[in-house]
């Protein structure tokens, strides 16, 4: 999912929040929260091109799936319930809900609609195959979004 996509899945996950606990700044820190989670992509990028080339080449290359290597620290089904925990004891409870239904959110709509398995988003399938694309591949979590065609 594109980032605008997360932007705009972000509205309703606002209201919503906002509705059910009664804490709209929560509710808004964790839409803004559910989009800025892509910036784990940023390690990525950098790693396999040696540097920043511009957020044109960022967001390109990201779409077109060139990266080798995908740690993606924060795409990962196994965080956002022992974080919401954490923000629990940390921030009270509406934020921790905000907070970890957000990303969940995130997840859930990358899982939807990114062409991968589903194991793709679990932090340890990743790390079993040392965060490289050309293994992911090969265990098949990867064969949607590597034959998906990619834009010119």
């Amino acid at each position: 999912m594109r980032m605008t996509g997360h932007a705009l899945a972000a509205v309703p996950l606002a209201g919503a929040l906002g509705w059910f606990t009664g804490n709209w700044p929560a509710a808004g820190v964790a839409a803004v929260f559910s989009v800025l989670l892509d910036l784990d992509h940023l390690p990525d990028y950098i790693y396999w091109r040696g540097g920043w080339r511009g957020l044109g080449d960022f967001f390109e290359t990201n779409h077109r799936h060139q990266v080798d290597r995908l740690l993606l620290l924060m795409h990962g089904w196994e965080w956002p319930l022992p974080a919401g925990l954490l923000l629990w004891w940390w921030l009270g409870p509406a934020w921790a809900l905000c907070l970890a239904a957000a990303w969940a959110y995130h997840l859930a709509w990358d899982s939807a609609l990114n062409p991968v398995a589903p194991g793709f988003y679990f932090f340890a399938r990743r790390a079993a195959a040392g965060f490289s694309r050309a293994r992911l591949r090969a265990a098949g979590c990867l064969a949607r979004l590597d034959s998906a065609p990619r834009p010119d």
